[in-house]
């Protein structure tokens, strides 16, 4: 049976290639996008700014009277600021969190009533590895990652009741745009030079990083399988991170010889 799903964050990377798959499939798919004319998509392509619930109110509207129901919602949208957690000023934290927790709290806020009254529904939260571990240079994006674990972990209790699903899809680094689009830390200090170029040299994003398909694939198959699993990880590391976990000490370890520090 097709669906009306609802993508956040739908004009490139993770998003936008969700949205082709799934609108190629026959689902009526509706992304989202601060700019949406600025891109050309085989889908309908709203405006939607996660931190302003005015716009969010406005094309769950717009759903809900061309539709009548939003049976999925992903929440894929994100932003990325890299740097030493010392560097981000207190408005720096509070642009990452607002878009990729409370972003996604508020798009919930304004979807989960129509889900609730339909008796039905799927929420689809994209956090990431960073979401389960440190993540040097990334702190603040991991911490909203975090964030966003805990409360989709809780919300699969709270929404059984009304056969909503819940689901975590966490991928490892993918090349996408998040990272040609991240943002400068406010403060830099000339004290962590050393590290943040260890740190860089080391990553594997930008052209080192795998192609974002199977992610794509894999939010392809959590929007419209039958029964999805509430953890669904994906990327290098993904499949050992959960054991690494519970060596604390080892964890840390494999962490400093993977970023060279």
């Amino acid at each position: 049976m097709n669906k009306t799903i609802l993508i956040t964050g739908a004009s490139s990377g993770f998003g936008r290639l969700t949205a082709e798959k799934l609108h190629k499939a026959g689902h009526k798919v509706f992304g989202t996008s601060r700019n949406p004319d600025e891109h050309q998509t085989e889908f309908e392509l709203l405006q939607m700014d996660v931190t302003n619930e005015s716009s969010i109110d406005t094309a769950v509207q717009q759903i809900i009277s061309s539709v009548g129901k939003i049976d999925v919602v992903i929440n894929n949208a994100g932003i990325l600021m890299i740097g030493p957690i010392e560097e981000h000023s207190v408005d720096d934290v509070k642009k990452v969190m607002n878009t990729n927790f409370l972003g996604a709290h508020k798009v919930l806020k304004h979807v989960l009533p129509h889900m609730r009254k339909a008796k039905s529904g799927r929420v689809i939260n994209v956090t990431s590895l960073a979401g389960l571990v440190g993540t040097p240079q990334m702190g603040i994006y991991s911490a909203s990652k975090h964030a966003l674990e805990g409360y989709t972990k809780t919300l699969s209790y709270e929404l059984e009741q009304f056969n909503i699903d819940v689901v975590l899809v966490k991928p490892g680094e993918y090349k996408t745009e998040i990272f040609d689009n991240a943002f400068k830390t406010s403060d830099e200090i000339s004290d962590y030079g050393n590290f943040k170029n260890k740190v860089t040299d080391a990553s594997s994003t930008g052209p080192k990083a795998p192609a974002p398909e199977p992610v794509a694939d894999l939010l392809f198959k959590a929007a419209t399988m039958s029964k999805p699993k509430l953890h669904n990880r994906i990327g290098p590391f993904a499949n050992v991170i959960p054991l690494l976990q519970l060596f604390p000490s080892v964890l840390k370890k494999v962490t400093k010889k993977s970023f060279n520090i």
